[in-house]
């Protein structure tokens, strides 16, 4: 593509050189960099990308993208107020705009994400629906997986995951949407299908996230500027503000009479040899009995949410049940097989409501001793 293909729609604030210069790679780091590549310049909390233009031009970058004035280079660039958004919008287009040509599922919320993305990828499978899955722990693409290093891919990165996935014939993608990932523009320019909102907790607030809880909750309703369908947790405190966020079409999803999408009668039992909490769903789609293999009441609503997105989607309720009574998320309520008479569990509780949660949850079906081996990432406030 010539690069005045992929700026189309971008606001140039300043141009040098020859725009219908061919660009067959985007890079944002200076390293990858090579003839035909479009250089983007990045200015991160670490480094800023427009100390390594001389690299990449080194390495016979064709054309250089900017967001600071630059004295003359000898190739072509072009200057627009945000990079991190040019990124995205470059990406996008270099891509095809391949969250147009699937179904793209965001869930973004303090708790919950990885366990509910796990949840909704496993009811699409159980009902032959291809699904993708982009998230904290790995990012999944047919029987592909690969570790991930953040939660919310960079822009380029997503958006050649998301190509990929269509190449290879998927319909479906659930990703995790960080409010990091929102902020920092990682998501802009994708077109969610159906936007989901979990909850709000007390966390990654601090000097290279956020600065108020104010700023991390309007991070990520962002995402519902993006998404045809939203769907919000009704019982969480900050349930108005969120709601008065959504412009379309909403739907909720808890345990009270007003949600949408509800559980009722809710009882922690075994079944399988796996505990979990069945309960009675009532949905505009479907009704009856299903059974979480995973215990907690917070892993009843993430099923409620995973219900919703598959709801939306046209899934019925057999893959429902089959794929919520054998669930699996690495890490999160996880077992690991002893042969002894004791349980372990591995699970990524990170902060003080969700290890509080855990524990409550883990003595209830607990008769002796409840033991806990726990540790902190840090960098995050002291509060």
């Amino acid at each position: 593509m010539q690069v005045q293909e992929l700026l189309k729609g971008l606001e140039i604030l300043e141009a040098h050189g020859d725009p219908s210069v061919e660009i067959n790679s985007i890079v944002y780091d200076s390293r990858k960099a090579r003839r035909g590549s479009l250089f983007v310049c990045i200015e991160g909390y670490v480094t800023d990308g427009h100390r390594y233009i001389n690299q990449a031009l080194e390495q016979d970058a064709s054309a250089i993208l900017v967001q600071k004035p630059v004295g003359d280079l000898n190739v072509p660039w072009f200057r627009i107020a945000d990079t991190r958004r040019g990124l995205a919008h470059v990406s996008d287009l270099f891509f095809n705009h391949p969250s147009g040509r699937l179904s793209l599922i965001g869930i973004t919320g303090t708790k919950g994400k990885t366990t509910a993305t796990y949840m909704t990828k496993a009811i699409f499978d159980a009902a032959q629906h291809r699904t993708g899955l982009v998230g904290t722990v790995a990012n999944i693409i047919g029987d592909e997986i690969t570790f991930a290093s953040r939660t919310t891919p960079e822009s380029y990165d997503l958006q050649a995951l998301l190509d990929e996935m269509c190449d290879r014939g998927l319909k479906h993608c659930v990703m995790e949407v960080s409010s990091q990932g929102l902020m920092l523009e990682r998501v802009y320019g994708c077109h969610f299908t159906s936007g989901i909102f979990t909850n709000l907790f007390h966390d990654h607030i601090g000097p290279t996230e956020h600065a108020t809880m104010d700023d991390y909750l309007a991070a990520k309703l962002r995402l519902f500027t993006q998404c045809q369908h939203a769907v919000i947790n009704r019982d969480i405190d900050c349930f108005s503000q969120v709601r008065a966020a959504v412009g379309g079409s909403c739907l909720t999803y808890g345990l009270t009479g007003q949600a949408d999408i509800r559980a009722e009668d809710i009882k922690k039992t075994t079944r399988h040899h796996r505990i979990g909490t069945s309960f009675n769903l009532q949905s505009p789609w479907y009704r009856g009995e299903v059974f979480v293999g995973m215990p907690g009441l917070f892993n009843v609503y993430n099923a409620l949410a995973a219900i919703a997105a598959a709801g939306l989607e046209g899934v019925g309720l057999e893959a429902v049940r089959n794929s919520l009574s054998m669930i699996s998320v690495p890490g999160r309520v996880q077992p690991v097989p002893t042969g002894r008479p004791f349980q372990v569990i591995v699970d990524y509780a990170h902060n003080a409501a969700s290890l509080e949660n855990l524990l409550n949850t883990l003595r209830e079906y607990t008769t002796g001793r409840l033991v806990v081996l726990f540790g902190n990432g840090g960098d995050r406030a002291r509060s």
